[in-house]
């Protein structure tokens, strides 16, 4: 009797090792989204997310600046900033419509960055209105056979996450206002600047070039009133620089990624709090290829590659 109980029990062991310890099929309540977008909770209200809401971008100056030879107008986006790129996920249903971009990063997280590649993911034949809010939704649903594999494009998007709320001037007296974005299921807000940059997939940082931030020889403070809180030409604003950026819009030597070079100029020279027309307005006239003065107008150039500042150039007033 002894025996026969023995034999039971090791034949009972040997049948529950055949069977998975965990399903195979992922759980959809446990990856997907639930709700409608309306209703779905907030990312910054989250108890992790919360210590680092100061990360978030939550102001846009909205300022101008030359490029070129030719006046800019140009937002400079406060919160954190890197030079590395992240997939930013937009699921493509076979009726052509996209939704919601999707990304994993949030300001304060080790990856973080205000740079996505855009990477297409497409709805198969399976795919049953399953809501795509997350990352892991997306591995999900490539797993399940509802989602193509992932499509990374060389598109480079500007898209800094912002607090909820967060508006900022485009010109012509209008205001924009940050956009939804999932990350993990959850609502977030970022900025979506209209203007691209093309990034080979291989390359997992941003161009940045340098913005010349000018200096008098004999003063204390850069022509700069953003930086300096003074009004210098008297219009009762704080948005003309005489800062220089190294190339303009579709210009080999432009990124709406740039670091701060610092520039030490003659004591006479006209610039934007004297003159409507002022002196200097190119790189050409700043530095040579090798990053040295030109010209006796010109005294000190002194880059700073790590000081990193999201500046997108405006294409259009009014427009993002």
């Amino acid at each position: 009797m002894r025996r026969l109980l023995l034999l039971i029990i090791i034949a009972a062991a040997q049948a529950a090792c055949l069977e998975p310890l965990v399903s195979d099929e992922i759980p959809p309540g446990d990856v997907f989204g639930s709700g409608t977008p309306e209703t779905a909770p907030l990312a910054e209200a989250l108890p992790r997310v919360q210590p680092n809401l100061h990360f978030f971008t939550q102001q846009v100056a909205y300022l101008r600046g030359f490029a070129s030879g030719a006046p800019v107008w140009y937002w400079n986006v406060d919160g954190a900033n890197s030079k590395y790129i992240a997939p930013m996920y937009v699921v493509l249903g076979k009726d052509g419509q996209i939704g919601l971009p999707i990304i994993d990063v949030l300001p304060g997280d080790v990856g973080y960055t205000p740079w996505w590649r855009r990477t297409v993911v497409r709805t198969t034949d399976k795919y049953q209105g399953e809501k795509i809010w997350s990352r892991a939704a997306v591995d999900a649903g490539v797993r399940l056979g509802i989602l193509s594999e992932p499509e990374p494009t060389t598109s480079i998007v500007n898209c800094p996450v912002a607090l909820q709320g967060t508006t900022f001037e485009v010109g012509n007296g209008l205001v924009s206002e940050a956009s939804r974005v999932w990350y993990r299921n959850t609502a977030a807000y970022w900025i979506q600047f209209k203007e691209t940059l093309d990034v080979p997939l291989e390359s997992r940082e941003m161009p940045r070039f340098p913005v010349y931030v000018l200096q008098r020889i004999d003063s204390a403070a850069p022509l700069y009133e953003f930086a300096t809180g003074v009004d210098l030409n008297g219009d009762r604003a704080l948005n003309a620089s005489n800062n220089i950026f190294a190339g303009g819009l579709d210009e080999a030597r432009y990124s709406p990624l740039w670091f701060a070079s610092f520039v030490r100029v003659a004591a006479d020279v006209r610039s934007v709090d004297t003159s409507t027309v002022p002196e200097l307005t190119r790189e050409s006239q700043l530095v040579d290829a090798n990053g040295q003065p030109v010209s006796s107008r010109v005294i000190s150039v002194a880059p700073a590659p790590d000081a990193l500042i999201n500046c997108p150039i405006q294409r259009a007033k009014g427009e993002l």
